[in-house]
């Protein structure tokens, strides 16, 4: 198995045992509670279990009552009696409104296909197609602008990310690369990942301080702070959340590469989608 693959099954581990630990905290409650048992929504499914868009549309409330914290961003009819699909962005859960139960998994049909691999394809495509439109949406201006290459990456990271730094490296010394880099501090993972990126900003030299950064030189040395310029900077650390938020970022690193979205460290998948260097071959003999 690959590094890349890897990380991203552990991405959707990730995904699933946050899924998990939400319906946990609030499914149990709503389940002891006889007054939200009168609140929920009545649920009434056909014998062919396909459902109208009118119930998919009832599941998704019964869902949003019985499992609150958990965000999704639409419920669809699955093809199988009494379930639903339940789309959190890339990511399918199923649900069983009469049961009030959720199923995390792949469904396979009689001839082995996975069926949720399958449209889970489907979704990342959609997803990408989406995200690429709101690259243009993005402060580009204000992010940290590094090289001048015809291959065009957007980038989220944070400079005490072992996995960023993994990237950084495979993007050192190219010169067929522009890269706009969004620092987005994860305080709950690296404490220290914030004063780090108000340092990088606040430098004369943003791109190089950031070199430094990601190659471990602000790691053991005391860091000198931005003096009246952090309330600006502080700013600056904001719009890039805004950014990734507009982008469906919550990890690092994230990024799309000539507008191909690739999460996690995989720089086989970057190798992929940048355009290739222009060979010497000279012109075509007759031209």
């Amino acid at each position: 198995m690959s590094y890349g693959s890897s990380l991203a099954q552990k991405a959707n581990h990730i995904m699933l045992v946050a899924l998990i630990a939400a319906i946990l905290s609030t499914g149990f409650a709503a389940a002891r509670s006889s007054a939200a048992d009168t609140a929920r929504p009545n649920q009434e499914m056909d014998a062919t279990g396909n459902g109208s868009t009118e119930k998919a549309t009832a599941a998704a409330d019964s869902f949003k009552h019985d499992f609150p914290n958990v965000k999704f961003t639409r419920v669809l009819e699955s093809g199988i009696e009494g379930l639903y699909e339940v789309i959190m962005g890339a990511n399918i859960a199923y649900y069983a409104p009469a049961a009030r139960k959720v199923i995390v998994g792949d469904v396979f049909d009689t001839s082995g296909l996975n069926v949720t691999a399958e449209k889970r394809k489907i979704l990342l495509a959609q997803q990408e197609a989406e995200s690429a439109k709101l690259i243009n949406t993005l402060p580009l201006d204000k992010a940290i602008k590094i090289g001048n290459g015809k291959n065009i990456v957007v980038e989220f990271t944070d400079v005490d990310c072992p996995y960023c730094r993994k990237v950084e490296e495979f993007f050192k010394n190219r010169d067929d690369i522009t890269r706009y880099v969004f620092l987005l501090p994860l305080d709950q993972i690296h404490p220290k990942s914030a004063a780090k990126s108000r340092e990088v900003l606040c430098a004369e030299n943003p791109t190089k301080s950031y070199e430094t950064a990601m190659g471990g030189g602000f790691d053991k040395q005391e860091l000198k702070g931005c003096g009246s310029r952090e309330k600006d900077i502080n700013q600056v650390l904001s719009l890039y959340k805004s950014a990734a938020s507009t982008m469906g970022v919550e990890g690092t690193p994230v990024m799309w590469v000539n507008n191909k979205q690739v999460t996690g460290a995989d720089t086989k998948k970057i190798e992929e989608y940048l355009t290739p260097k222009t060979k010497g071959t000279g012109p075509a003999s007759g031209s």
